[in-house]
């Protein structure tokens, strides 16, 4: 019990003061939101680290971010011995990170070479481009087969991380994070949940039978992204 408090307090979940223990308003959060206190000290990390940036921060950063904390370890997905060897990963691993800004970059990039080609981070590396592929909108077959897997598990790997997102959004929002920079990243949370980019998250939430993420993205890029928009449209567009 000892050690689990003074890894708390050194983490910035609790604090000890004047004979009395505290949750501090990152401890609350990870409280509410049932995330691991590594995961949550993570985050907070990741959160402070990048407050002044925050407006910058891309999805894939975020994304990475989640898949290297301890909650996001735990999320299970098969990387078979062929696609570990092939290299493919790493490769579009790597040339997702050359996009990102240079010292964003860098940093990613030397992290990953301190972890090298383990088995353990070639399968996050895949985590990490299947959730930002599938919050993106990107066709459900494209995904399938390029990372040979199946639609269900997509929808599977993409609800458990979007519970990871939402808990980031939280702990950014008390780490100093402007409002609007925090509610991305809990719009980061739905995108995973239904797999569709931002501007499709008001049409997605309707959850209307037959309108899934494909019809979403046909009618995000044909300019109409609400409900509202639907019932405005000509029937010829819809």
């Amino acid at each position: 019990l000892g050690k689990s408090l003074d890894r708390c307090i050194e983490g910035g979940l609790m604090i000890a003061e004047k004979g009395r223990l505290e949750a501090s308003s990152v401890g609350k959060v990870a409280a509410a939101k049932g995330i691991s206190v590594d995961t949550a000290i993570g985050m907070a990390r990741f959160a402070q680290d990048n407050r002044e940036r925050a407006a910058w921060v891309t999805p894939f950063e975020v994304i990475w971010c989640l898949t290297g904390t301890p909650d996001g370890e735990d999320v299970h997905f098969n990387l078979s011995t062929l696609e570990y060897k092939s290299g493919a990963y790493t490769a579009k691993f790597a040339a997702r990170v050359k996009q990102l800004p240079g010292p964003v970059g860098e940093r990613i990039t030397a992290e990953t070479g301190r972890l090298g080609t383990t088995y353990e981070n070639v399968q996050r590396m895949k985590k990490a481009l299947i959730l930002t592929e599938w919050a993106e909108g990107l066709p459900t077959r494209d995904i399938e087969q390029g990372y040979h897997t199946y639609s269900g598990s997509l929808t599977g790997l993409g609800g458990e991380f979007a519970w990871l997102a939402e808990a980031m959004s939280g702990i950014a929002g008390v780490q100093g994070w402007p409002e609007d920079e925090a509610k991305r990243l809990a719009a980061l949370s739905d995108q995973m949940v239904h797999g569709v980019p931002a501007a499709g998250i008001a049409l997605a939430n309707v959850r209307l039978r037959g309108l899934g993420r494909a019809r979403v993205a046909k009618l995000v890029a044909a300019g109409i992204s609400t409900l509202e928009g639907v019932v405005a449209a000509p029937l010829e567009t819809i």
